[in-house]
């Protein structure tokens, strides 16, 4: 995985809170002699599943009861939790699919480390990866004609069967009668979505901890710092690789550090200490002042080494 996060302090705990974030996989050609074969298809879906190893995790043993951000220190099973220090440090995050092109996978809002090991690549279709309520065998099919029967008797030819075995009854209707038929349906099919609907829950304090989400202030000599860089400046230091623009980078900076990317031991103990982090090629100076606002103080290449 090829992503602008260099370090783990500042990279995003789930790739919706970035949507900016750009990566790129590459298939290997270990895996396939023609890996640009492997990919044939993918671009007709919109997101992607990546399933992919914690590989910066550090040494120790694996906890059964973990600290989630948002639940403020409290703890809960590691299990009950996206926590990325488990049993098996597999993760899995969903990607928007930009574009495919030869070998390699080009997405957005991802929340991996720059060099993250890549497991697999799964399309996200909806039909299959939205939970429902309701037995798809058990539907039946109003037609216009009046005809009702189990989607079984529906052949690909999308004709209704006439034999002995078929459950289907054809009775004539009128307008009104078939436009009362459409009601229904259209009824029944919002009793459905309903269902649907109630049936998907999530943990309670996932509903009473809601994201945290910053006001982000970019003071005149961060903002004047921005515009040095670009993915086509003259000077290596200051060229973007995942970010077109200091427009693009901008965007990408507020939308990290506003979902509060601090642990909660360092809300807790430490909210006033300057906090750095790394992101593209640029270095990234900020302070929180109080619960709601973070200032971004410097923007600065991160090679340090070269002249200015």
């Amino acid at each position: 995985m090829k992503s602008a996060f260099v370090q783990k302090s500042g990279t995003p705990r789930q790739g919706c809170l970035a949507s900016d974030s750009n990566g790129s996989i590459r298939i290997s050609s270990d895996t396939f002699n023609n890996p640009h074969h492997s990919l044939e298809g993918l671009d007709q879906y919109s997101h992607v599943w990546l399933l992919f190893i914690f590989h910066d995790n550090g040494k120790g043993f694996t906890k059964a009861k973990v600290s989630p951000p948002r639940l403020c220190g409290d703890k809960l099973g590691v299990f009950a939790t996206r926590s990325p220090h488990r049993p098996n440090p597999i993760g899995l995050t969903l990607a928007k699919l930009n574009s495919v092109v030869g070998d390699t996978v080009h997405v957005s809002g991802v929340d991996l480390l720059d060099g993250t090991p890549i497991l697999d690549i799964k399309p996200f279709i909806p039909a299959y990866d939205n939970p429902v309520s309701h037995d798809d065998s058990s539907l039946r099919v109003l037609a216009r004609t009046g005809s009702s029967c189990s989607d079984s008797d529906l052949k690909a030819s999308n004709k209704v069967p006439y034999d002995s075995k078929s459950t289907c009854t054809t009775v004539a209707l009128s307008s009104s009668q078939q436009m009362k038929n459409a009601a229904l349906m259209g009824q029944v099919l919002q009793e459905l979505e309903d269902q649907t609907q109630v049936c998907v829950r999530t943990a309670q304090w996932l509903q009473d901890a809601q994201q945290r989400s910053l006001n982000v202030v970019v003071n005149p000599v961060a903002e004047k710092q921005l515009l040095r860089f670009s993915s086509n400046a003259e000077k290596e230091e200051f060229r973007l690789k995942f970010t077109k623009d200091s427009s693009g980078l901008r965007n990408l900076i507020v939308s990290s550090v506003g979902s509060d990317v601090r642990s909660h031991y360092r809300r807790a103990h430490c909210p006033d200490l300057l906090y750095h982090y790394c992101v593209d090629c640029v270095r990234v100076t900020a302070v929180f002042l109080g619960d709601d606002q973070v200032e971004i103080l410097r923007v600065t290449p991160i090679r340090l080494d070269l002249p200015p």
